[in-house]
């Protein structure tokens, strides 16, 4: 992990998923991309001085996860409800928020995968809340082909589910 390369690499592949997780504890989008962006610049900074005894996914998500209550201390939150915030976040909390970042990566991705129209209709659907006779009329489609796209994608989404849990379990 010492070439340029090596740390661009982690970015890219990590980067969306670490907002993401790092969203769940700050709760606000810039303040989560501002601490992902911090962690990789004190990894690169002081990467002699670092000893990294696990794989770099882990280590990530462990610094993500010190950043943000690290943030959270130094905001103007009263003592006890933070003290109650990070007893609340154990290994057992912080665990499932990693598989729920990661599975909420893997349906955003799928949803990014799926072909132009039918990836317009689903988000205009399921994300901003539209009606079916609403994304027709935008998008100048009849109810039925609207409908299809919808099922085609939720379909898709099924089956991205499916085959993520199937390789947790093995």
């Amino acid at each position: 992990m010492e070439s340029p390369e090596s740390y661009k690499e982690l970015f890219i592949t990590y980067y969306p998923q670490l907002v993401g997780f790092g969203y769940k504890f700050v709760r606000d989008r810039d303040t989560a991309r501002d601490l992902v962006q911090d962690v990789f610049v004190r990894i690169i900074t002081k990467q002699e001085q670092l000893a990294i005894t696990t794989n770099a996914k882990s280590y990530l998500y462990r610094a993500i996860y010190n950043e943000c209550i690290n943030f959270l201390k130094k905001q103007k939150f009263r003592k006890s409800s933070v003290e109650e915030y990070i007893l609340q976040k154990d290994d057992i909390v912080f665990t499932d928020a990693l598989e729920q970042t990661e599975e909420e990566y893997r349906i955003l991705m799928t949803i990014e995968a799926l072909p132009g129209k039918c990836r317009d209709v689903f988000v205009m659907s399921r994300l901003e809340g539209m009606k079916n006779q609403q994304i027709a009329d935008t998008l100048n489609l009849s109810i039925r082909t609207v409908e299809t796209h919808i099922s085609n994608a939720l379909r898709q989404l099924k089956r991205t589910l499916i085959i993520f849990t199937l390789a947790l379990l093995y």
